[in-house]
């Protein structure tokens, strides 16, 4: 079941596995164990979801969702940081890596402006 959703979400996102999983930086021979039903393990799990731009539960057979669902109403977010959050999802996690740094880099500027 996963390598069967593995394999259609690369194709609807015109990916082939074997390039994905090097771009990752996750040993091709991992693929024929896959094909043969071992399972990933959680973190290669995430970031093949975050490559793919969907759920986890999707790539395991156990939700039809293939989006990952953003942050509803009453998530504790407004309008603002739902976006942000969205958009966060989209990126690579190389991009994601970059976003994150630069958010430090924000928050270390307000903190010393604060203090000032």
């Amino acid at each position: 079941m996963f390598f069967d959703r593995l394999q259609m979400r690369c194709a609807e996102m015109g990916i082939k596995v074997t390039p994905l999983v090097n771009e990752l930086g996750i040993s091709s021979g991992v693929i024929s164990r896959w094909k043969s039903g071992t399972l990933p393990n959680g973190e290669t799990l995430l970031k093949l979801a975050s490559r793919l731009d969907c759920s986890v539960d999707y790539l395991l057979g156990r939700d039809g969702q293939k989006e990952k669902p953003a942050p509803q109403e009453g998530s504790g977010l407004d309008d603002k940081q739902r976006m942000v959050y969205e958009r966060l999802a989209k990126l690579t996690p190389e991009n994601l890596e970059i976003a994150i740094g630069q958010l430090d880099v924000l928050l270390t500027l307000q903190e010393k402006r604060d203090k000032h």
